[in-house]
């Protein structure tokens, strides 16, 4: 997998900037640059899905529904976890 020697301490930091800002349901867009000296640098965290048609992507490579469950989150009804996830080791636990 691209970058997977940073990818825990990816999940490690973001995790922690979450539970700081208190932050627990919704999309999240978030740009991530690593410098020449695998330095990690957090460019943007927003509360969006992101552009591109990205809610889209996610659904084709992971059958997960973005946008059905952006509104189930804000109508407060159950989101459908049961979906295909190709990189297990970042999923918070």
């Amino acid at each position: 997998m691209f970058h997977s020697d940073i990818m825990e301490e990816i999940r490690s930091r973001l995790i922690e900037i979450i539970r700081l800002v208190g932050f627990n349901t919704g999309g999240l867009n978030i740009e991530i640059i690593r410098d020449k000296n695998d330095n990690i640098y957090f460019m943007e965290i927003g509360a969006r899905n992101g552009g591109n048609f990205m809610p889209e992507l996610i659904t084709l490579a992971t059958e997960f529904k973005m946008a059905a469950a952006n509104v189930n989150a804000v109508l407060n009804e159950p989101i459908d976890l049961d979906f295909v996830f190709p990189m297990m080791h970042i999923i918070p636990s």
